[in-house]
């Protein structure tokens, strides 16, 4: 909610130099929520497992945790904010109305993820994992069916890594024949 308000505040701040386009509230929107899901998932994950690989101790887990996935989000985010900032160099107008709105909603997702998440993590601590449906609540240590699965899948794909590629490549020319 604070990438989406704050990028629509911004949006409107910019109305007063540029045209922004009604749809930039759709892609602010849109983006804005997805990437704080996929963001908020990721960092959350993370300080999951190390909250317990480091027994509880909450300040120990989040400077692992915001210098592993910390890091990444950051990466990510500056990549797409990056990649929107083509958009700016379109003639039409809607694409820079969209060129705003993603980077304005890519820059509240990255300040939310980066000082707001953890903020709130901090002041949970171990209480993050009472949040989880006791359904979805795994025991510490416990590997899954689907982990191996995706181990499987990702040990495969590192010691054959051209058939792989070859193989994406086709599926890839398949779908865009059809």
């Amino acid at each position: 909610m604070l990438a989406i308000l704050g990028s629509l505040v911004l949006l409107r701040c910019l109305t007063y130099l540029t045209d922004i386009s009604i749809f930039a509230l759709e892609i602010t929107t849109l983006l804005g929520l997805g990437l704080a899901i996929d963001y908020g998932l990721f960092v959350v994950t993370r300080f999951r497992a190390e909250l317990e690989r480091h027994h509880g101790d909450v300040g120990a887990a989040l400077v692992v945790t915001m210098n592993t996935a910390g890091r990444t989000v950051a990466f990510s985010g500056i990549v797409v904010v990056i990649g929107l900032c083509g958009l700016l160099f379109f003639p039409q107008p809607i694409s820079h109305s969209f060129g705003w709105a993603g980077i304005t909603v890519v820059g509240f997702d990255i300040l939310a993820a980066l000082v707001v998440l953890p903020a709130t993590l901090a002041a949970l601590g171990p209480r993050i994992n009472s949040l989880a449906p006791r359904l979805l609540r795994r025991r510490p240590g416990a590997v899954t069916r689907e982990d191996r699965m995706w181990g499987a899948l990702a040990r495969s794909v590192t010691r054959r890594p051209v058939p792989w590629l070859a193989g994406g490549l086709l599926a890839l020319l398949v779908a865009r024949s059809r």
